[in-house]
Formats: C-alpha cells, sequence, structure tokens
C-alpha cells in the first residue's frame, strides 16, 4: 500500500509596510517551529497587497503570503496554531489542505 500524502497551504496576512528583513522574521519562525512536527515548508511566495473587506488590527491593508507544505500523514495543528495566534506580526492566517 502507498504512503498517503497530504498536501497543506498556510496563506497568512503580514502588516504590508513591512520591510523584508520583518518578513524574513516571520518566515523564520515558521519554518522553525514547523520543524518540530516534522513540516518542511517550500519558499513563501507573495500574493500582493490587498485591500481587507474589514479592519483588523487597525489594518485595512495587508500583505498576503502563502507557504506550502507536504505531510505523510495527517496531524493535529493545534500546537501550531497556538504559536500562529500568538505571532504578533501575523494579522490573520489559514492553513488549507489540498
Amino acid at each position: 500500500m502507498a504512503k498517503e500524502k497530504w498536501t497543506y497551504r498556510l496563506i497568512f496576512e503580514l502588516d504590508p509596510s513591512f520591510k523584508t528583513e520583518d518578513c524574513e522574521s516571520v518566515f523564520d519562525g515558521i519554518k522553525f517551529f514547523g520543524k518540530g512536527f516534522g513540516i518542511t515548508f517550500d519558499k513563501p511566495e507573495s500574493m500582493g497587497t490587498k485591500e481587507l473587506a474589514y479592519e483588523i488590527n487597525g489594518f485595512n491593508r495587508a500583505g498576503f503570503w502563502v507557504m506550502r507544505f507536504l505531510l505523510d500523514k495527517k496531524k493535529s495543528f493545534d500546537a501550531f496554531n497556538v504559536f500562529l495566534n500568538r505571532e504578533k506580526k501575523i494579522i490573520r492566517y489559514l492553513i488549507l489542505k489540498i
């Protein structure tokens, strides 16, 4: 029986005024924390800066980013969600199973 693979996307929003160093620190934090779960992320891809439908934490614009990752089996993301919720530089995020 072949191993089943699970493909995910982490889509998140950052302050649009962030410089490259600010974004890189967020990416590094996500990658470092994900290693504890055996997650290896692809290179982050910018989806551009977009207007938000409603204000979130004082922001009405955000920089949208996506990071793809693959897992050998289905996992619980409870601890990873806690990490993402506590990361103050991330305005909002979504994990999608593809």
